[in-house]
C-alpha cells in the first residue's frame, strides 16, 4: 500500500520562497524511515537533514517539491490568504503524482482541518484518504520526510541567495537578527526575494520614514 506525506518549509519568513514537498513510499516501509531517524525537519540539526535527505530519496517510490516566490506570494495574498495557497500548492503536488497513494497525510497550517480537507477533496483529481492534521509532520514519518525534503531545498535556495549578495542574510524569519539587519542591503540588489506583504517588512518600512522625520 502506497502511502504519502505533504509538508512546506518557509511559511512564516520574511525572505524566500515557501517550498512544499510532497513523499510517497511504500507502508512496509516506514520502519526504514525510522531507522534513519526522520522527524519533523525542525527537530532535526542541517547536518541530519542533510544526511536524512539523501537516504529518504533512495527508498520513495516517488517525491515532487515545488516553491512559490516571496513576489509571487506577496501577489497571491492580494486575493488569497495564505493557507489557500498551501492548499493550491497541495493540490499541485498531489494531482503530479504517477503512483497514486491511498493515503495522504497533510500537515495542516489552520486549526479547522476539516475545512482544509474539504478544499483538498474539492480540487484533487482521483479518488484518495486525506488524513489533514495539525503537527502531522511529528506525528506521521512520511511528513516528517516531505518536511525534509522541503527545508533542505528552501536552504538551497537560501544559500544561492547568499552567494549572489556576497553576504549572510540568517534563516529569513522575523526573530533573526542578521536577517533583519540584511533586508535594506537585499532591497538595493535583490528586492524581489522580500515579502513585502509581511508586517515584518512593513514595520521595517515605517520606522525609516519615522526616522527621518527627525
Amino acid at each position: 500500500m502506497l502511502i504519502a506525506g505533504i509538508d512546506e518549509a518557509g511559511r512564516g519568513p520574511v525572505l524566500g520562497p515557501m517550498v512544499m514537498a510532497i513523499y510517497v513510499i511504500d507502508s512496509s516501509k516506514n520502519n526504514e524511515l525510522k531507522k534513519i531517524g526522520v522527524k519533523d525537519s525542525k527537530l532535526l540539526t542541517k547536518r541530519q537533514r542533510d544526511i536524512f535527505y539523501k537516504k529518504i530519496k533512495k527508498i520513495a517510490k516517488e517525491y515532487h517539491s515545488i516553491q512559490i516566490s516571496a513576489n509571487e506570494i506577496d501577489k497571491q495574498r492580494e486575493k488569497d490568504s495564505l493557507n489557500y495557497i498551501e492548499i493550491k500548492m497541495a493540490v499541485k503536488l498531489i494531482n503530479k503524482l504517477k503512483h497514486r497513494p491511498e493515503y495522504i497525510y497533510v500537515d495542516c497550517p489552520q486549526t479547522s482541518t476539516e475545512k482544509y480537507k474539504d478544499k483538498l477533496y474539492s480540487l484533487i483529481d482521483y479518488d484518495t484518504k486525506l488524513i489533514v492534521e495539525n503537527k502531522a509532520d511529528v506525528n506521521y514519518l512520511v511528513v516528517g520526510a516531505a518536511s525534509i525534503i522541503a527545508k533542505v531545498e528552501r536552504d538551497k535556495e537560501l544559500w544561492k541567495y547568499e552567494k549572489d549578495l556576497g553576504f549572510k542574510i540568517g534563516c529569513g524569519y522575523p526573530h533573526d537578527e542578521i536577517t533583519i539587519k540584511a533586508i535594506k542591503e537585499i532591497e538595493k540588489t535583490r528586492p524581489e526575494i522580500i515579502r513585502k506583504s509581511w508586517q515584518t517588512y512593513i514595520d521595517i518600512k515605517n520606522k525609516e520614514k519615522q526616522n527621518k522625520l527627525f
